[in-house]
């Protein structure tokens, strides 16, 4: 009876980890949907203007002090960097520049799409507008435009 009991307890933890081993994972990690501020104003001059700013979630920011101290680094106690002999691969690091620029143009074509929802929505600016600025921060981004005549 207990060889028994052993076995089944045996073939369930191999069932369990077998199956935990054969799942598949997510191609990319789905991005919270940004805040959106949309605001308008007449300029001294009659213009209608807006100004139209995306903020993301913080978990999807991650400074740069962040990802230093995760990486973490070889160091003796006073500090000093060990040499390992070996020079960091560069084609990883480009490859991560290459991923990180890839998102940033994502999230930038997508800025657009949903300003032109917006503006669309709201009936602003039908005739088209004119961008006066376009501002990243951390991430974050912002349009000032104002509209066409």
């Amino acid at each position: 009876m207990i060889k028994k009991t052993s076995f089944l307890c045996s073939l369930l933890i191999c069932s369990l980890l077998f199956s935990c081993a054969n799942t598949p994972k997510s191609e990319k990690p789905k991005t919270a949907e940004p805040y959106a501020e949309f605001t308008t104003s007449l300029s001294a001059e009659g213009n209608e203007q807006f100004i139209y700013t995306e903020t993301y979630p913080k978990q999807e920011r991650r400074s740069k002090k962040k990802a230093k101290e995760k990486r973490g680094h070889k160091g003796n106690r006073d500090g000093a960097r060990r040499s390992s002999g070996q020079r960091p691969d560069k084609s990883k690091k480009e490859e991560r520049t290459s991923e990180q620029l890839q998102r940033q143009e994502e999230r930038k074509q997508q800025f657009y799409t949903n300003l032109e929802k917006r503006l669309k929505i709201e009936s602003f600016c039908t005739n088209g507008y004119k961008e006066i600025e376009f501002r990243t921060k951390q991430g974050d981004m912002q349009l000032i435009g104002h509209c066409l005549q």
